[in-house]
């Protein structure tokens, strides 16, 4: 996971799975990385428990890929309180990172469930922790999965979110603006 440690961005559900996970796949690692928030003593606390689970915290910007290239699975289990997908999840489908996310907010606008990753429902406001452990764990024992998820993640961050793309999006979209009245 890569985001702000607070319940906002998941950070509680992943420190609900990451012991079942860790329990049940004995070669897998957490590693949890981020900008401080309310959970941050909590994800150090669990890190310094397990030895299969890390922590780095507000790290620097040109450090993420390096975070990126290291993992397996990428886990977003944002709460059901945005209407927008964060950066985070284009940056991991530009890594090419096979993902687990929450069905909230624009996320499903570029995780396509059995595409390039797993949608998780939701639970009120939060992701389904049993259904997080579940596809978690598909990725963990099928190789060819998360090469199939991996490859099209890539592919579809760079038809939708290369800069090239995005910045004809918003070129379009403020051209068919004619003034502030459409505001």
């Amino acid at each position: 996971a890569l985001s702000r440690m607070n319940e906002e961005m998941g950070y509680d559900r992943i420190l609900d799975i990451a012991d079942d996970v860790l329990s049940k796949y004995q070669d897998a690692y957490f590693l949890m990385v981020g900008a401080t928030g309310e959970f941050t003593s909590d994800v150090i606390e669990f890190c310094n428990n397990h030895s299969r689970a890390k922590y780095s915290i507000n790290i620097p910007f040109d450090m993420k890929p390096s975070y990126y290239s290291i993992a397996r699975v990428f886990i977003a289990p944002t709460m059901n309180i945005h209407a927008c997908m964060g950066v985070s999840i284009k940056e991991a489908m530009a890594a090419g990172r096979a993902i687990v996310a929450s069905s909230s907010g624009g996320i499903p606008e570029a995780i396509k469930h059995g595409q390039n990753g797993f949608l998780v429902g939701m639970e009120g406001n939060k992701a389904n922790t049993s259904e997080m452990k579940t596809y978690i764990g598909k990725l963990i024992e099928d190789d060819s999965l998360v090469h199939q998820f991996s490859t099209q993640a890539r592919i579809d961050a760079k038809r939708f979110f290369s800069n090239e793309i995005m910045y004809k999006s918003y070129k379009d979209l403020l051209d068919n603006w004619s003034n502030e009245d459409d505001f």
